[in-house]
C-alpha cells in the first residue's frame, strides 16, 4: 500500500494541478481468470481487508455453470486465507 500511495504521489506532481492521483484500492491476493473475471481480497486500509470482491461478466451459457462452479470455488479458498493479516 506504501508503494501505491508513493506512486500516486510522484505522477501527481508530473501533471499540473488539478490533476491528482489519488490511492484507492489494493486486491491481494488476486487471481485473474480472464479479461472481465477476477477474484481477490479488496483492502482499502492496510490492517484489514473490506471484502472479498469478483467480477465475471458472462458471454454465453455454456461456460456459466462451469464459470460459477470455478468462481465460487476460487471465493471460498480465497476468504479461506485468514493468515493474511497485512500486506
Amino acid at each position: 500500500m506504501e508503494l501505491g500511495k508513493a506512486a500516486a504521489e510522484l505522477i501527481s506532481k508530473k501533471f499540473p494541478p488539478p490533476v491528482k492521483l489519488e490511492f484507492e484500492k489494493v486486491y491481494y491476493p488476486y487471481l485473474l481468470m480472464n479479461k472481465k473475471r477476477y477474484a481477490g481480497l479488496l483492502w482499502t486500509r492496510p490492517d484489514k481487508w473490506d471484502k472479498m470482491d469478483s467480477k465475471v461478466c458472462l458471454v454465453g451459457l455454456v461456460d456459466s455453470e462451469c464459470l460459477c462452479v470455478c468462481v465460487c470455488s476460487v471465493e471460498r479458498i480465497v476468504t479461506s486465507l485468514r493468515t493474511i493479516t497485512h500486506m
